[in-house]
C-alpha cells in the first residue's frame, strides 16, 4: 500500500511538471500559436524544421493507431 501512495504522488506531481512546462512554454510562444489548431506543432515547427516534421509524423502514427 505504501508504494502505491507514492507512486500516485509521483505520478501526479510528474504530470503537474510536464502540464506547468507546457503552459511557460505556450505562453513564450504566443505569437507563434496564435490561431494555430495544434500549438506543440506549431512551436516545434519554429524551433526546428525537423523537430515539426517527428512531431508531425508522430502525431499521425497516434491517430491511426487510435482509430
Amino acid at each position: 500500500m505504501k508504494e502505491a501512495k507514492i507512486a500516485g504522488v509521483v505520478g501526479v506531481a510528474g504530470i503537474a511538471v510536464v502540464v506547468v512546462s507546457m503552459l511557460v512554454g505556450e505562453s513564450a510562444f504566443l505569437d507563434v500559436i496564435r490561431g494555430q489548431q495544434v500549438p506543440t506543432l506549431a512551436i516545434s515547427k519554429h524551433v526546428s524544421p525537423v523537430l515539426g516534421m517527428i512531431f508531425a509524423l508522430i502525431l499521425i502514427l497516434i491517430i491511426h493507431f487510435i482509430t
